[in-house]
């Protein structure tokens, strides 16, 4: 039975009675949204149902990992058990293909290797400022397309979204002291190395160094013209881009190192690499191209501009190959002009001013 709330007075009208019943009431509205808040408060202090902890750190804090726990969003607490979570486990959420988002609090620190890999409903993240560490393929294979690197991030490489292959844009909190984002390339601040770059990057002429694993496992890379201010090429730094048809490396890189190996092309199998040099720099690593892959020796542009529409690497250049072939890059390949780069065709992958 529904109770009568009490009847108010106003001058000589009666206000009309009001039923507790009736769900449109102040106190019932408040009441709701006081249950909504408590309920979100609980989750966000509780945790995801289900998710693992691990005690670290000698016991003053947690690793998190996915547990039992099957929501689609999952949200990690900051605190369990009165202990802050700072480290997601190493492939703590591997092959979640049905989560769609995560909420990470500022206690985390750490992000393990292949914490979210193969993830591939995870369309969008944020990471938030405390996290300092993110290891190998915390995102690999995932179904993100953009990604903010955080300010506690210090640096950052494609190793670490080897085969996210529908990541299209990068960007870097406002006031970041070390990196800089600039034609979607994470870039040093102070040496101008680039250390990450995407299937949509495109190559500042400032950059000195294309840093280790800068472009490792970028699957929708086809082709790239490395421009002329770039020196150093690292470590794996196009490792694993297996769709890669085409590169032109300049006479200025000198050099292509690892302290004990280089494998700067590991595993691109249909790769033909056009080098501007006439044979193989004293400076280029032994094991820079593992594969063995065909280099075309010497090779340059006969004239000041090429006509972009119908030619390739292959029959507009002049040089010496190691390995007899006939060539088909689909590149196609201009000289000095923004206005001639606004002729590129769409299909071109990758056409840079050098």
């Amino acid at each position: 039975m529904n109770l009568i709330k009490f009847n108010v007075n106003e001058g000589s009208r009666r206000l009309p009675l009001q039923r507790t019943g009736d769900w449109k009431s102040p106190l019932r509205m408040l009441t709701i949204l006081f249950m909504f808040t408590f309920l979100i408060c609980n989750i966000f202090a509780q945790g995801t149902p289900g998710l693992l902890f691990t005690s670290i750190a000698g016991g003053t804090a947690w690793e998190v990992a996915r547990g039992d726990a099957t929501a689609e969003a999952i949200v990690i607490p900051a605190t369990h058990n009165g202990l802050p979570v700072t480290q997601i486990a190493a492939n703590g959420f591997r092959d979640f293909a049905t989560l769609t988002s995560i909420s990470l609090p500022n206690t985390i620190t750490t992000i393990l290797q292949g914490a979210f890999s193969s993830c591939t409903g995870l369309t969008s993240i944020t990471v938030p400022n405390s996290v300092t560490d993110v290891r190998a393929g915390a995102f690999s294979f995932t179904g993100l397309t953009s990604f903010t690197i955080p300010m506690g991030m210090q640096s950052i490489n494609g190793w670490l979204f080897e085969g996210t292959d529908n990541l299209v844009s990068i960007d870097v909190v406002p006031g970041h002291p070390t990196i800089r984002v600039e034609g979607n390339c994470a870039i040093r601040i102070e040496t101008n190395e680039l250390l990450w770059g995407i299937r949509t990057s495109v190559m500042p002429n400032s950059v000195t160094r294309i840093g280790d694993h800068a472009f490792r496992g970028v699957r929708g890379l086809t082709s790239l013209i490395i421009p002329a201010s770039v020196t150093s090429l690292g470590i794996r730094s196009f490792g694993d881009c297996i769709n890669m048809t085409d590169i032109f490396i300049p006479i200025s890189v000198t050099t292509i190192n690892g302290p004990h190996f280089s494998h700067t092309f590991e595993n691109c199998h249909s790769l033909t690499i056009y080098a501007e040099a006439p044979s193989q720099p004293a400076g280029w690593h032994e094991q820079w191209n593992p594969q063995n892959r065909p280099v075309v020796w010497g090779f340059g542009f006969d004239g000041v501009s090429i006509d972009p529409m119908g030619h390739n690497f292959g029959n507009t250049g002049v040089g010496t190959t190691s390995e007899p072939q006939t060539f088909t890059s689909e590149i196609r390949v201009l000289r000095v002009s923004q206005s001639a780069l606004s002729q590129c065709p769409a299909q071109t992958k990758r056409c840079l001013i050098w």
